[in-house]
């Protein structure tokens, strides 16, 4: 499951979608044929005119890199080159989270980029300095600085230490000094998380590798298309296909297509 991704804004609205599937663009292209079938039917569009432009956004704040195709056409099995030019495209503004506080050219005082980090942080240490800047960029925007302190104490803080008490504080000041008691459990919780976060997308790593191998040696090299899917695959999915490709005739007969 991805830890969570938002959706797409147009004409002012934003619209908020849990996408849990490795094929997101695909559900993207859906909720846009739905949105505009509803802008016509609502007769929010003048006969004439041009449908509007939507942007779609995906922000994934999930661990493991984001690594599901960024476009709709991707996730199309091989065709004919002459008929290429006729599959679905829609591709969605890909915000990985993680990434971004990997490379380190996140912009200064700037809030949503300290938001990224306090969701990747690095231990209590990291998430005190993170807080006291966020307290120090919001002093002229209260309401920001409530919204912060509320996002930590009810959001970060209950799922980086899930056995720890919380105290009714929805202060940022009072939420550092309140770290600095928990520092062990935090940091211990942390490196737990971390570690099997690794542990589970190696193994997923392995077997997509051993089947590629596999089909490889039976079927000779792969098209693009079946090692993109290999890689985007669930461990399950890994799973079943090794079993099939033991009996199979054709990758058609190993993905059940």
């Amino acid at each position: 499951m991805l830890n969570r991704t938002r959706g797409h804004a147009a004409l002012g609205h934003h619209f908020i979608l849990a996408l849990r599937s490795p094929a997101v663009a695909g559900r993207l292209l859906t909720y846009l044929g739905l949105l505009y079938e509803a802008l016509l039917a609502r007769k929010l569009i003048k006969p004439g005119e041009p449908l509007p432009v939507v942007l779609p956004v995906v922000v994934y704040s999930g661990v493991p890199r984001w690594n599901a195709a960024l476009n709709v056409c991707d996730l199309i099995g091989a065709v004919p080159q002459g008929l290429r030019r006729f599959l679905p495209q829609l591709q969605y503004l890909l915000v990985d989270e993680g990434a971004l506080v990997e490379s380190g050219k996140l912009p200064m005082n700037n809030l949503a980029a300290l938001l990224f980090q306090l969701e990747h942080n690095r231990g209590l240490h990291d998430v005190e300095d993170l807080i006291q800047k966020v307290y120090n960029y919001t002093k002229a925007d209260p309401l920001v600085r409530r919204a912060f302190a509320s996002w930590t104490r009810h959001v970060l803080l209950p799922r980086s230490l899930p056995d720890v008490d919380m105290p009714q504080i929805d202060n940022l000041l009072e939420i550092k000094n309140m770290l600095a008691e928990h520092s062990r459990s935090w940091t211990h919780q942390w490196k737990m998380e971390g570690l099997a976060e690794g542990r589970k997308e190696g193994r997923k790593e392995g077997q997509a590798a051993i089947l590629q191998h596999l089909l490889t040696h039976k079927f000779g090299p792969l098209p693009d298309a079946v090692s993109q899917r290999l890689k985007n695959a669930t461990s399950a999915q890994l799973e079943a296909w090794s079993l099939a490709v033991l009996d199979a005739n054709s990758l058609d007969e190993v993905f059940g297509d």
